[in-house]
């Protein structure tokens, strides 16, 4: 059975689907940082973590900062929570949800330690590295990585006295003081010996104004902590407030130096009290906090959204390294393309704009007088997003305004159509669809944020020269329904209606009381996107995808029908999109999935690929490129479907190895990781009869490629697996075995 299931292995892999095949090469990711959590510096790089933007890294020699995002095998997440340098120079990233994120000290290998190597959960809140130990607190209790694993964790069964000492075990500070391992919460302090195997702990919050702790700090002498805006100092027996910084924002201590964000500035300790840091950073924008750090020479930074901020080697003021400009937020609804420009809303951002010069945005503020010519009424809610034949766009910003655009000049041009300036106009800016039709004229679908209160008016017109061209709703003509979620114009000039929870109709503009078509087959299904392309119009609902054809047309039945897992997104507004060689690209509320001409699909999830979030909101491709943006709940990326890797350097042979093998197999799952004589490989992991279960891609030796659980996300059974993985234009295949 083994030789004739290695015999048939490469055919296997060569008919196979491409389900999961996911090139990182391929995918950009465009963040806003608007929370940095925790900055260290060393002597030639300081890292940020921030809390949805992932890793920055600021090369000190060039000045400049890039940012690293999440992708499977490298950094696991873009939520981050904290770092830690170790002694052997490994930089430990602590995510929310995705455990932490280990880097080598050569900067070529990720791992991750997470709830299968023993952690609590999965959301780190705080890095604490003594040597190559790091106590690592996550918001379920703490546990100790002692150089080589997962030693042990708190709470655990016995830990009797370390559940009366914290109400809740969620870790907000960890301090190695002499013998003391102190540890702060939202609802305190405590405190536990070393020598006693931390059997002993013992609440510590005399004199706190509030135990809502922060955080905690220490020079290696004495112990601060920042409760609400205040930082305390812990005396013999109790805490005593610490005046100089005033309200205070952030408390970091790095390489025995602690050091607050204050009114004025940074402060930095020298017992007995506080030292400003002369021209240093009070706030490094509206709201955004700085957070400091020092390097082994003594040099201050500071860190936030705009940047970071560098203390200068003699009087004069900061240095500013510059963080590379994103999205005008990371909370998208729309996204949209001409050309070289991408256009995105967001929700509470504003609008961007995309192009070769970098990010324009415009946020969400409300203009004023003369400046209403060249800017919003105010970009917020931008729900409404068309790009027009005419080059010209549109924006439905809730019950503030419908605006259209002219940017091919500078200053742009705008338009005013409708402002919200009470009920009956904002009504006309709730737009949720929109297409162009074969005159330029534009039909904007409407919604209502007041469902069951007040309902949507319909379809709204506005003519090629941009003149309003009326209304059309069930109460002046025959539509289906006045929630109309989905529009789209097809090759033979008929402009598709699509209705929540009434189906779908068309018609063939000019429109008149009796114009709209409706489709039988499509009685009561709520339509959340439609995509011409072609002879097809591709109509997606919560669970299908329909395809109905021009040349063929049946008012009674789709042409076929393609179910999806996974739901739509409450805030979908778009999620359906054709590519130039008839790709469909439908968004769900659990990843993206593609159909290619001649039967093979894809399915994107964060799982597999660096989509910034599973919550695909809208999908849009370039006529030309071909190229995919997807915008998210939480970023926008792109992706390119032609991108071919880089030929891997020759290897002259492949040998592999799989550890651990034998491997335990638990409720959990496993960590499953390669090596062998490559830098880099791709593979597929088999059962028995030849089925295959998971794709997998490493870029370095050790790392996960299988946590045991197949492309469904099902667990398999214990049993015999093989793994198959290429490298360098050769092939291996190593067998494992599963145990309970």
């Amino acid at each position: 059975m083994k030789g004739n299931w290695l015999a048939v292995l490469p055919v296997l892999a060569m008919w196979a689907a491409p389900d999961a095949a996911v090139f990182a090469g391929g995918w950009t990711t465009y963040l806003k940082t608007q929370d940095v959590t925790d900055l260290l510096a060393q002597s030639d790089q300081v890292w940020g973590a921030t809390a949805e933007a992932g890793l920055m890294h600021l090369d000190r020699a060039s000045g400049v900062v890039e940012a690293i995002r999440r992708e499977p095998g490298l950094l696991a997440s873009n939520r981050l929570s904290g770092l830690a340098l170790d002694r052997s120079g490994r930089l430990w990233v602590g995510t929310r949800g995705a455990g932490v994120s280990r880097r080598s000290a050569d900067l070529v290998r990720w791992e991750v330690v997470n709830v299968l190597d023993g952690l609590p959960v999965d959301t780190v809140s705080v890095l604490e590295a003594e040597g190559d130990t790091v106590w690592i607190g996550t918001t379920q209790g703490i546990a100790l990585w002692n150089g080589r694993e997962i030693a042990g964790s708190l709470p655990d069964p016995n830990s009797v006295s370390f559940d009366t000492t914290f109400a809740i075990p969620s870790i907000t500070g960890v301090v190695v003081l002499g013998d003391t391992l102190w540890l702060s919460t939202r609802r305190g302090v405590g405190f536990a010996l070393l020598s006693t195997q931390l059997s002993d702990w013992r609440p510590q919050n005399s004199g706190l104004g509030v135990i809502d702790v922060a955080r905690l700090a220490s020079d290696g002498h004495s112990l601060f902590a920042r409760a609400g805006t205040t930082v305390y100092r812990f005396r013999g027996d109790r805490w005593e407030p610490e005046a100089g910084p005033g309200v205070v924002r952030n408390l970091a201590d790095d390489l025995g130096v602690v050091l607050v964000a204050g009114e004025a500035g940074l402060y930095r300790w020298s017992d007995p009290g506080w030292d400003l840091l002369p021209g240093s950073p009070s706030t490094l924008g509206p709201g955004d906090d700085p957070e400091p750090t020092v390097d082994p020479a003594g040099t201050v930074f500071a860190a936030g959204a705009a940047g970071i901020d560098e203390q200068p080697a003699a009087a004069g003021p900061w240095i500013r390294h510059e963080i590379p400009a994103g999205p005008p937020g990371n909370n998208l609804f729309q996204v949209a393309v001409q050309g070289p420009r991408v256009y995105v809303t967001t929700r509470g951002g504003g609008v961007g704009r995309l192009d070769g010069a970098g990010w324009r945005t415009w946020p969400p503020v409300p203009c004023s007088g003369a400046d209403c010519d060249t800017t919003f009424v105010n970009p917020s809610e931008g729900l409404g997003l068309l790009v027009d034949v005419q080059g010209r766009k549109w924006v439905g910003c809730w019950s503030f305004a419908l605006d259209s655009f002219d940017d091919s000049g500078s200053p742009p041009q705008f338009t005013h159509h409708v402002e919200g300036t009470d009920i009956t106009t904002q009504r006309h800016t709730w737009v949720v669809s929109a297409t162009a039709d074969s005159s330029k004229g534009r039909w904007f679908g409407m919604d209502t944020p007041l469902k069951g209160d007040i309902d949507p008016i319909g379809l709204e017109y506005y003519d090629a020269s941009g003149a309003y061209g009326g209304n059309f709703s069930t109460s002046n003509t025959n539509m289906s329904g006045v929630f109309v979620h989905a529009l789209t114009t097809s090759a033979n000039r008929r402009v598709w209606v699509g209705y929540d929870g009434n189906g779908l109709d068309f018609f063939v503009p000019p429109a008149d009381s009796e114009a709209f078509i409706h489709l039988q087959s499509t009685n009561n299904l709520a339509i959340r996107a439609l995509a011409a392309h072609g002879d097809s119009v591709w109509a997606l609902t919560n669970r299908e995808l329909l395809r109905f054809s021009q040349t063929s047309f049946s008012e009674s039945t789709p042409a076929s029908r393609i179910r999806l897992d996974g739901g739509q997104a409450q805030l979908g507004v778009k999620p359906l999109a054709v590519g130039p060689d008839g790709s469909v690209w439908a968004g769900t509320a659990d990843g993206l999935r593609a159909f290619h001409p001649g039967g093979a699909s894809e399915f994107f999830t964060t799982r597999n690929s660096p989509l910034t979030d599973d919550e695909v909101r809208c999908v849009a491709v370039d006529p030309g490129t071909g190229v995919v943006w997807i915008a998210t709940g939480a970023g926008l990326n792109r992706y390119d479907p032609a991108y071919v890797p880089p030929a891997p350097p020759p290897t002259p042979r492949i040998r592999i190895q799989i550890f651990p093998n034998p491997a335990t197999l638990t409720g959990l799952g496993i960590q499953l990781r390669l090596t062998g004589d490559a830098s880099s490989y791709h593979g597929e992991i088999y059962d028995v009869s030849g089925r295959r279960l998971r794709r997998f891609v490493a870029s370095a030796n050790g790392q996960v490629i299988w946590d045991g659980r197949d492309e469904s996300g099902d667990l398999v059974r214990p049993g015999i697996y093989l793994v198959r993985a290429e490298a360098g234009g050769h092939q291996a295949v190593a067998r494992v075995a599963l145990l309970h």
